[in-house]
This record gives C-alpha cells, sequence and structure tokens, in this order.
C-alpha cells in the first residue's frame, strides 16, 4: 500500500485510551475521582482491599471519609492467591492482576468477585497484556513506572464518564521530575552530573505528589510521551518478555529464591519479575546488588495504612523483590544480573 503524503491531518489511534476514559496526574489522582463517583453512585461506604498494595491506593479512599478492608493476598505453592470474603452492603471491591501476570488464584466465600455494589479495578500492572478486558465497574491505570513520564494516568467507568479534572496540570511536580529526568541522563551519558543531585529532586517530587495530588489535569507533553511509547509498545513488549525470561530461566534452581510470575505466554507483558527471597535474606541480597549497580525496587513496604493485615497477609511484604526487566535493558545486561544473584547465593550458603 502506497503511504499518502499531504493533505489534511489525521488523529492518531489513542489505542489504550478510549473516548469514554479520562486522563489525570496519576493512579491515586484517578482513584480519587472513582471514589467520589461511587460514594454518589452506589452509596459506598467501604472498600475492601487487597492486602497486597501500595500505601498510595489506600490513602485516596480514607480521605474521602470510606472504610477499608482488606482481604489476604499470599504466595503459596509457587502462585499468588488472594482469599475474597463473601460481599456485605455499600461496599466496593477493589482488585488488581500484578506484575503484568494474570495468573492470580482466587480463593474464598467471595471467589467469583461478584455479589458487591460495585468494583474497580487496578490496571497499572496489567494495562498492556493483549487481549484482557476489565470487568469492573470502575478501572484506572498509571503509566509512570512504565516510561519516563511525569505523571499520566487513565481511568474509565463501565456506564458514562469520570469528570475531568478541575485543576490544570501540577507544573511545579512536572517541573521536577523534568528535571530530575535531564540530570539523570546526564549521569547515564557519563556527563558530569551529581548521582545524589537528580535522587533529591527525585523524592522532592514524590513528597509534592503525596500531599497535593487531587484534580490535576495532564500536561500536553504528556500525552504526547504516552502516544510514542505506545508506538512503540510491541517493540517493548517483546524485550520485556525477553528479559524476563533470561532472568527467570537463569535463577530458577537457586534454593532461597522462587518466582511466582510467569511470562511466557506473549499476550502478557511485565512490569517486573517477582521474586520470593526466603530465610530472611531479602534484604541482604538487595544491598549486595546495589553494591554492583543493580537497584531492585521492593513492592511493597508496609505502611501505618495496612490496618489489620494477618500475618498470612504480613509474609510477601517481607519476602518480595522486584527484579528490573524493562526496556532500557539488553540480554546482556541479565546475564549480568543473573551472575550477580548467582554468586551472592553461592556466597551464603
Amino acid at each position: 500500500m502506497i503511504r499518502e503524503i499531504g493533505s489534511e491531518f489525521w488523529k492518531p489511534r489513542k489505542q489504550h485510551i478510549g473516548d469514554n476514559e479520562t486522563l489525570y496526574l496519576s493512579g491515586r489522582t484517578a482513584l480519587d475521582v472513582i471514589v467520589k463517583d461511587a460514594m454518589k453512585s452506589y452509596g459506598i461506604t467501604s472498600v475492601l482491599l487487597p492486602s497486597y498494595c501500595c500505601h498510595t491506593m489506600i490513602e485516596p479512599i480514607l480521605i474521602n471519609g470510606i472504610k477499608i478492608h482488606f482481604y489476604d493476598v499470599y504466595v503459596e505453592n509457587g502462585f499468588l492467591t488472594a482469599d475474597v470474603p463473601e460481599p456485605v452492603d455499600h461496599e466496593m471491591l477493589y482488585i488488581m492482576k500484578y506484575f503484568g501476570d494474570i495468573d492470580i488464584r482466587y480463593v474464598g466465600a467471595g471467589k467469583n468477585l461478584s455479589g458487591w455494589v460495585t468494583t474497580v479495578e487496578d490496571l497499572t500492572h496489567s494495562c498492556f497484556m493483549d487481549s484482557y478486558s476489565t470487568q469492573a465497574d470502575y478501572w484506572f491505570a498509571s503509566y509512570r513506572k512504565w516510561f519516563a513520564v511525569a505523571g499520566i494516568a487513565v481511568a474509565g467507568k463501565k456506564d458514562g464518564k469520570l469528570p475531568e479534572a478541575v485543576k490544570g496540570c501540577h507544573r511545579r511536580y512536572v517541573e521536577l521530575r523534568e528535571r530530575a529526568f535531564s540530570l539523570k541522563q546526564r549521569f547515564m551519558d557519563g556527563e558530569d552530573a551529581d548521582k545524589q543531585e537528580f535522587l533529591s529532586i527525585f523524592g522532592e517530587a514524590e513528597e509534592m505528589l503525596d500531599t497535593d495530588y487531587r484534580n490535576y489535569r495532564v500536561g500536553l507533553e504528556e500525552i504526547h510521551s504516552l502516544f510514542q511509547f505506545m508506538d512503540r509498545m510491541e517493540t517493548v513488549k517483546f524485550k520485556r518478555r525477553s528479559n524476563a525470561q533470561t532472568l527467570i530461566d537463569g535463577l530458577k534452581d537457586i534454593e532461597e529464591i522462587s518466582v511466582f510470575a510467569d511470562f511466557k505466554d506473549d499476550k502478557k507483558c511485565p512490569l517486573f519479575v517477582p521474586v520470593i527471597v526466603e530465610d530472611g535474606k531479602r534484604d541482604a541480597l538487595r544491598r549486595y546488588l546495589i553494591s554492583k549497580d543493580i537497584y531492585c525496587p521492593v513492592h511493597w513496604p508496609l505502611s501505618e495504612q495496612h490496618i489489620g493485615l494477618s500475618d498470612r497477609a504480613k509474609a510477601i511484604y517481607g519476602k518480595e523483590l522486584s527484579l528490573v526487566c524493562d526496556q532500557r535493558y539488553r540480554i546482556e545486561d541479565m546475564e549480568r544480573f543473573v551472575h550477580e544473584i548467582r554468586d551472592y547465593s553461592v556466597g551464603i550458603r
């Protein structure tokens, strides 16, 4: 087919953003809007959350005066398992798939995920999986962990459309993130840049978002960046799956480490490769990797907002480590990653 040149402009396909969806600054900005809408539309007074979650997803619920309860999420026999109780009146069910892998087992009286007055799905980890469509009444996804963007999230509802944010772009926050991105780029290129400076700026931006995230829209630059990212999504997914599989294959016979996700299916798109590190060795392994210039996050730290979790639910917080596998890195980087973990494992036996 000969590609036409000239004449009128056309609008690019928005792909993962539907006409009935709304863009916001962050996931918690979107969740704040969703909770308000659910209070008005469904009369919710509480939310049933997975015990395995980030505190930033709890705060937008509490700030609206809504009670929270947790259902246990834990690793059992190599599978992430969710024990969901039966529905109660005026409660919204919150669900999420983890790390780009939908293979989570649901057990308990509410395992069919039906019967609640309304439901919300956090698609942040699963937003780039092929042929996956949420059945929830509300949904949202934050893109900050997928590529270099100051902040952008999308949210929607089954019936109607969520309102636009009443404030404009959070300019100070965006400026800080963009400045930190630029400094880190210079550092990675071997130029004269202070690592502690960009880390401090990233930290300042996060502290700002912690206290001031409500009602913000997204800037045009972030929307443009998102569309650029989506245009190369097939390459991104291939690299992430290849990197993830290299890590999984390289670590499968290490006694202290187990992977509770599987990314062989080409419809999946890993955010990280989550592993369980046994015998209280997670933090020591993380420190060792840092000494080798490999930086792995923990999903997530426990906070004072994780109220009343069972011991079973708390266990994953002390053992999980998220191995980086994203599109910035080559197979050779993953092989070095595996080599360092294996060296550490041999050294502690």
